[in-house]
C-alpha cells in the first residue's frame, strides 16, 4: 500500500512541479508562516512534521504550502514548498545525502523519493522557475 501512496505522491508532485501558487493575504513577512486555515505552522515545523530538514538558506514563498490534511487511512497529508538560488541537482544532492535516498535528474527537474527515517513516505521535487529554484516536499505521515 505504501508503494502506492508513494507512486501517488510521484506522479502529483511531477504533474504539479509548474503549479500556480494558492493565493494568501499577504503579511509582514512572507517566509515566516505557510498557508493555514486552522493554526499557523512555520516551514520549519512543517519540515519536521514532514520528516526532512530544511534547506539551507531557503525561503517559504507566500501562499505555496499547505497545511496537513488527513486522509480516509488517517494518515497525515503535508506539502512543504520553498525557494533557493541553488541548482536543482545541488538541491537532490542535499536531501539524497541527509535522507540516504537516491535522486534522478530529468529535463532539469530533481528528484528524491523514499521513506525519511520516520518512515514517512516523501517525494522532494526540485525545478527552476522564474530565476529560482522551487523545492516541492510532499510527504504522508502514517501512525506508528
Amino acid at each position: 500500500m505504501r508503494k502506492l501512496v508513494l507512486a501517488a505522491l510521484t506522479l502529483s508532485a511531477i504533474g504539479c512541479t509548474k503549479g500556480e501558487p494558492v493565493s494568501e493575504p499577504t503579511t509582514d513577512d512572507p517566509s515566516a508562516r505557510t498557508t493555514t486555515a486552522i493554526s499557523p505552522m512555520t516551514p520549519e515545523e512543517l519540515a519536521a512534521k514532514c520528516d526532512v530538514p530544511m534547506y539551507p538558506g531557503a525561503t517559504a514563498p507566500q501562499g505555496m504550502s499547505h497545511m496537513p490534511t488527513k486522509d480516509a487511512e488517517g494518515a497525515m497529508r503535508y506539502e512543504l514548498v520553498l525557494a533557493t538560488k541553488d541548482t536543482p541537482q545541488k538541491v537532490a544532492d542535499f536531501y539524497a545525502g541527509k535522507l540516504h535516498l537516491e535522486s534522478k535528474i530529468i529535463e532539469g527537474q530533481a528528484t528524491v523519493m523514499g521513506n525519511t527515517p520516520k518512515k514517512n513516505a516523501v517525494i522532494i521535487a526540485a525545478g527552476s522557475e522564474a530565476g529560482q529554484t522551487i523545492i516541492r516536499v510532499k510527504a504522508i505521515a502514517y501512525s506508528h
